[in-house]
């Protein structure tokens, strides 16, 4: 399993104001604010239209669709429009600016995921 590392911030200018009476933001505030954006790992949402094959029993289909920005450095989240029983889906960027998702079916009959549905691809830089 792997852990997302967090930058650890330091030098927290605890004792100095935010905003001088000016309203300029102090420079120690600054620096520490740029580190604390710097810390947290990069999140963009990608929404997307897919139509995908009818899936046979006990069995999965791959779909690809291009996600511009998408990086194999990512690691992606992919959300199904709605609940869909006896379907899995998992994805994955394996070329930059596409996406890869398997589904699978799990039951004994074949499946049709719908027509032109709304996913929603969430990618964790880090």
């Amino acid at each position: 399993m792997t852990h997302l590392q967090y930058k650890q911030l330091e030098n927290f200018p605890r004792h100095e104001k935010v905003f001088s009476d000016n309203g300029i933001m102090a420079a120690d505030w600054h620096v520490w604010f740029s580190k604390l954006i710097e810390s947290v790992p990069k999140m963009t949402r990608y929404v997307f239209t897919l139509d995908p094959a009818n899936i046979p029993a006990f069995s999965t289909i791959l779909e690809s669709v291009t996600l511009t920005g998408l990086s194999v450095q990512d690691i992606v989240l992919v959300n199904k429009p709605a609940y869909i029983s006896g379907i899995v889906i998992d994805a994955v960027c394996s070329v930059d600016n596409r996406l890869d998702i398997t589904f699978a079916n799990i039951t004994a009959g074949a499946i049709n995921p719908g027509s032109s549905n709304s996913y929603s691809c969430y990618a964790f830089r880090v």
